[in-house]
């Protein structure tokens, strides 16, 4: 036996002289594993030429070779170090946006009868190059299905590339697969085409593994959507509290609140979320859907000027691209309405007015909550609030407030920004004055004022500016709103009348 010669000769490059010799001893003996493994490696070195000169038809010669000589399946080395050759010339078959379909499913094909080290560096590598091939390909779930499982702990974590993150490994192939498993399963039309067909069954039997991906990696930002895609593929009425924590994570992103329009049931709320889709800054090519969804609506509103600013921006967006005018537009371009229409500027002020309504949507999930405004610094745009003895704080009020006053009663969601200091984010709000809050009350009674100028109307305390601005009087019977406030010298709650 000569496998000490055979490897000598493969690393100085003499592979056609170690192919003669290595053949000759397993001619001798084939069924000596030794000879196999000398041979395997030989045919190897042929494998590796191939995939430097992207000869692919000899790589997959030699591969076969390899396989042929049927390996006991702990030897999985030769199959290991193969990876990377395949990983060349999966990335060979692809010249941009073109993939070479017929000399990647060669490749898939032959990997089969391989055993390999799972996991492993060479597999992922392996993994990485087929889901960059197969990532828009019908049959991606049917090749990924196969690797899924294989992967390593690191492919669960961002890769560094040129000093910059990489989305992990695990969490692009999650992406494909969940957009694939929407896309449906492929059928040839009249023509030979490929058309796609949504499978709702094949969706509701894989939602169980995504919410075992959410559950796992909730740090992978896009499974809620594609799940809440799902969802409402199946007419899941709860879609909604699947998609708002990612909504939350994207709220700029004007396809989050076209999604959303299509997500909520009540058609004012679908209004709200379209238009706040178009407050966004977002390239008008993409937002044909949108204003077409926002037409709609506002023609059942017969909020006609305004319907057709939309369809003109559409009109004019496809007109100066090249594209086709959508059916429907063409539709109401033909209807009375339509010419009696007169277009506006914009409709800037029509998106302003609704989207408070749709940010609203986003906090749901968070109780609302009534609260009575203490302070208000319009400097700062700051408002102090009380809502009873246990809880009060501050929050910045600029986006939903326009000129809030002491006293005010208001309906609010807010999120806790800084515990100890009782700092809060106001997340919505609006005026109720028919809500009733612990802080506020209404008293009548008699005003006791003291030597100092102040007063008291029972347990009330009455500044003396207020007495001067009413010439309220000692011993005169008075009613007065009051405010819950907290003395810090006295460290006790009491009430002052506002």
């Amino acid at each position: 036996m000569s496998f000490k010669e055979v490897t000598r000769l493969r690393k100085e490059g003499k592979i056609e002289e170690a192919l003669a010799m290595a053949q000759e001893d397993y001619q001798k003996d084939p069924t000596n594993v030794w000879n196999k493994r000398s041979l395997s490696w030989v045919y190897y070195e042929f494998c590796k030429k191939a995939a430097v000169e992207n000869h692919i038809n000899d790589f997959l010669e030699n591969v076969q070779k390899i396989k042929d000589l049927q390996l006991p399946q702990e030897d999985k080395m030769v199959f290991d170090t193969l990876t990377w050759e395949y990983r060349k010339l999966l990335a060979a078959s692809i010249t941009g946006e073109k993939i070479d379909f017929q000399r990647v499913n060669s490749l898939y094909q032959s990997l089969k009868g391989m055993y390999f080290t799972l996991p492993s560096a060479g597999f992922s590598a392996l993994v990485t190059a087929l889901h960059k091939a197969y990532k828009d390909h019908y049959k991606y779930t049917e090749v990924m299905g196969k690797c899924i499982k294989y992967l390593r702990p690191e492919d669960f974590l961002p890769e560094a590339y040129n000093d910059r993150k990489v989305m992990p490994l695990a969490e692009r192939i999650y992406y494909a697969y969940s957009k694939n498993i929407l896309k449906g399963i492929p059928m040839a039309n009249e023509f030979g085409d490929l058309e796609y067909n949504q499978d709702k069954e094949r969706v509701k039997e894989f939602l169980p593994i995504m919410d075992g991906w959410i559950v796992a990696h909730p740090e992978y930002t896009f499974l809620p959507y594609y799940k809440a895609k799902m969802e409402l593929l199946l007419g899941d009425t709860d879609t909604l509290t699947t998609f708002l924590p990612f909504a939350k994570k994207k709220k700029n992103d004007f396809w989050v609140w076209q999604l959303l329009s299509e997500i909520v049931i009540d058609k004012e709320k679908e209004f709200a979320c379209l238009c706040k889709a178009l407050t966004l800054k977002t390239p008008e090519s993409f937002l044909g859907r949108v204003r077409t969804s926002l037409a709609k609506l506002l023609i059942e509103k017969q909020l006609y000027n305004e319907a057709r600013t939309e369809i003109e921006v559409v009109l004019k967006e496809k007109q100066e691209s090249g594209h086709k005018v959508p059916n429907q537009l063409q539709q109401w371009q033909q209807e009375s309405w339509y010419a009696e229409a007169q277009p506006l500027n914009d409709n800037k002020a029509l998106y302003n007015k609704y989207k408070g309504q749709a940010e609203a949507i986003l906090y749901e999930d968070i109780p609302q909550e009534v609260i009575v405004l203490s302070y208000v610094n319009q400097e700062k745009k700051i408002a102090n609030f009380v809502k009873n003895k246990q809880k009060q704080g501050y929050f910045k009020y600029d986006k939903l407030l326009r000129n809030p006053q002491v006293g005010q009663v208001l309906k609010v969601r807010m999120e806790v920004f800084d515990e100890e200091k009782n700092a809060y984010t106001l997340l919505t709000a609006q005026e109720d004055k028919t809500a009733t809050c612990e802080a506020l009350k209404e008293q009548e009674g008699v005003l006791s004022i003291k030597a100092s100028g102040v007063g008291f109307v029972t347990d009330i305390f009455v500044n003396q500016q207020l007495i001067e601005k009413n010439n309220w009087t000692n011993g005169q019977l008075v009613k007065v709103t009051a405010l819950l406030s907290y003395d810090k010298k006295k460290e006790k709650w009491g009430w002052i009348a506002i």
